[in-house]
Formats: C-alpha cells, structure tokens, sequence
C-alpha cells in the first residue's frame, strides 16, 4: 500500500501495563488492564478527521477490533484504558509446541486509528474466484461450471449481468472449503488485488460482509502502530515460544498485557546474483532435476560450530534431515527435501512449507540460536517510559500462523 506520508515527529506517550487507579467514582469500571496516555502521530496526512484508538487483535482470518475508553482528545492528547481480556477470537494456543509451558493461551495485537463506525472484525480471504461479464452476453457467468454449483454466484451473475457498471463476480472465502463466503459484484476498476483495487467498492454483496481482501478492508484504516505490539497471556508465556522468539523477545512473558518494543529488520546482503539454478531444463527432466536437487541438499554442509541464528529455510537447510523425519512421522509422508514441494499445488506446498519452518526453527530454539527477524526488541517495563508512537499505513497488520 502506497499512501503520501507526513515527516516523522516525535511524539510522547506515557504507557502503564496493569496500572492500579484506585480512584472510585460513578464511571469506574474496575482495574484498567491496559492504560496508554500521551499522543500519537497520524503519518498519512489523507487521514480523515474524528478517527478513534483501537486495539487490533490478530485472528486465524484477520482482525477483530476491539475499542478502548478514551479521555481527552485523540490523537493529539488522550489517555486510552482497556478493561478487559481479549476477545475469544483473538486467544490462541500453539498446539503444535511440544513444551505444555509453551501451549498457554495468548493474543497479539496493535494500535490502530479508525472511524467511530469501524466493523468489529475484517477478515481476509485465503481463496479467491473471479468470473468476468461477457460483453456480448454470449455466455452467462452462470456456465462457468465452477460457478454454477454455487447458488450465490449464480444470483450474483444474474445482477451483474443485468448493471451496466458491473464487470465481473468475485467469489471471497475464509478457506478452500468455500463454505463461509462473500459474493461480490465490481466495477472496472483494476480490482481489489490491483494498486487500483483499493478504490474498487462493491456494487453488491451477498454473505459474510466482514471478508475482504486488505486493501479493500483496511481501506478507512489511518494505518497501525509501526514500533509496537501488544501481547496477552494467561498465565505467561516462556522466551522460547515461537511467536516470542521471531520477534527477538529475550525474557518471558508475566500474565496480562504486555507492551513490546520491536527491534529493526537486520541489513542483509542481496545474494541475488549467486543464483545458479539452471531455467532451460524441459518438463522431461523435471523429475530428475528434483532427485539431483534432493541429493544436492543432502551433501550440504552441517551446521557450522559458529552459526548463531537461522531464519525460515535457512533453519530447514541447517536441520534438513531431522526436519523432514519430524514432518514424516507426523503425517506419515515421505519428503526429503523443498524441492519436491515444486511438484505439488501451490496451498498445499504452502502449508508444507509453513509447518517445515516452524520445525526447523524450533529445533534452532532448543539449539541456542536465534530465529529473530528483528534485532533489539524490548519488553517495555516502566510504566513512566516516554514513547514514540507513530501510526502508519506502511505497518503491517498483526497476523497469527
């Protein structure tokens, strides 16, 4: 997402975790669990007037919004207080830890800044259909077989075809079992995936109204917080975890809110050129080219004594043999290497690939290495800390594998 951005200000902002205003009066709601005060800097100056603070929690689909009380006046002087756990939605358990310690409940989220009239929840589609109106009208979208099992598409065809502004049906699901959907009807407009897309409003919806894809959905969002994350645990949460140790967090968790400073994106060398991969191979020698790539895989080098950190293939090219024994066991597969993944469809190599790098990276955990994409991260602990807070478009969304 492109936006035009305003020069960065130093902002102050006074956090307190679990602070304990004891002040009774006729509003009191109890322990504020969280409590922000200070301001905060809109960085994208189309941001439009009377946004709000929010807290984003990540979920399995996308986001669940929940608001905050705030006194003052936002952005420029407000205090902000959350009074209660995160929503069910947004508490997860990583089941696939083989520590129990490791398997306590958590959330994430971060600062965001919306319209008073946000929706609670934008969830993003992890599979897509599109049918284009025929301008001759000499086929329906209705004959597309794909199409055609789903009521939805067919009535969505049917109102397409009859709106003169309407240029295709586009199909949004959760997942590939296609069963929690949203069926929309766009214009010409490039298409919500398109730079256009963002601008590319639906002239109709049918179904679940809180799927779309992000820039579509995030469209009146001013953006999220760019340094910061919050995360929640039950009853705490060990360095070790694996959502802890991507981010570069070196201390455990306590329960409750815990505000976390994230560290910067270490500089890497651009090993572009080194690629030697051969692309003028025929589709006839792709077989041989997997076994010759697996037994390439397999004379690499073991884990250098100095090796300190590894990050997502990198971890399985250090661990490849006991990764991939790890994944058989469990699935009961037979892979030896990711370049066999190239022979399967793009999902489900996808979802291989996903659960070979938590493995790889796990084993580098239990060996002493790091897996942090992000250098210098920090657990915020006093509660009289001056922040800079600055809420950006450019910052990605909190997202929970």
């Amino acid at each position: 997402m492109t936006h035009l951005r305003t020069p960065i200000c130093c902002v102050t902002v006074l956090v307190s975790l679990a602070a304990c205003d004891n002040r009774a009066d006729q509003d009191y709601r109890g322990e504020s669990l969280l409590h922000l005060e200070g301001r905060v800097v809109l960085a994208d100056e189309r941001a439009p007037e009377g946004l709000v603070p929010a807290l984003a929690f990540a979920t399995r689909h996308g986001l669940e919004l929940v608001d905050v009380t705030v006194q003052g006046q936002f952005p420029a002087n407000f205090r902000m207080d959350l009074y209660a756990p995160p929503p069910a939605s947004a508490i997860e358990v990583d089941l696939r830890a083989e520590d129990p310690a490791e398997q306590g409940e958590f959330a994430m989220a971060t600062i965001t800044a919306v319209p008073p009239d946000h929706p609670s929840q934008v969830n993003h589609p992890s599979s897509n259909a599109s049918w284009t109106v025929d301008p001759g009208h000499t086929h329906k979208i209705a004959d597309f077989s794909d199409c055609a099992e789903d009521p939805r598409c067919v009535r969505a065809g049917e109102k397409c075809e009859q709106d003169p502004r309407c240029a295709r049906v586009e199909r949004w699901c959760l997942d590939r079992t296609n069963t929690e959907c949203r069926t929309v009807g766009l214009p010409s407009c490039g298409g919500p995936e398109s730079e256009d897309g963002a601008d590319c409003e639906p002239l109709f919806s049918e179904g679940n109204d809180t799927i779309a894809p992000w820039e579509l959905g995030l469209k009146k969002f001013a953006g999220f917080s760019e340094r910061y994350v919050i995360f929640w645990t039950r009853r705490g949460l060990p360095k070790t975890t694996w959502y802890l140790a991507g981010l570069g967090v070196e201390e455990d968790l306590a329960p409750g809110y815990t505000l976390i400073e994230l560290g910067k994106e270490p500089a890497y060398e651009d090993d572009s050129d080194s690629d030697t991969t051969d692309s003028s191979r025929t589709d006839d020698s792709d077989e041989q080219s997997t076994r010759d790539a697996c037994e390439d895989d397999q004379r690499a080098p073991p884990l250098p004594p100095e090796a300190t950190a590894c990050i997502l293939d990198e971890c399985i090219e250090l661990f490849e043999t006991e990764t991939f024994a790890r994944y058989n066991e469990r699935h009961g597969t037979s892979f030896h290497c990711l370049a066999e993944l190239d022979e399967l469809e793009f999902y489900e190599a996808s979802e291989i690939e996903d659960e070979l790098i938590y493995i790889a990276e796990k084993l580098a955990i239990t060996r002493g290495l790091s897996i942090a994409e992000l250098a210098g991260t920090k657990v915020i602990h006093d509660p009289n800390t001056k922040l800079s807070i600055r809420i950006s478009p450019d910052a990605e969304p909190p997202v929970i594998f």
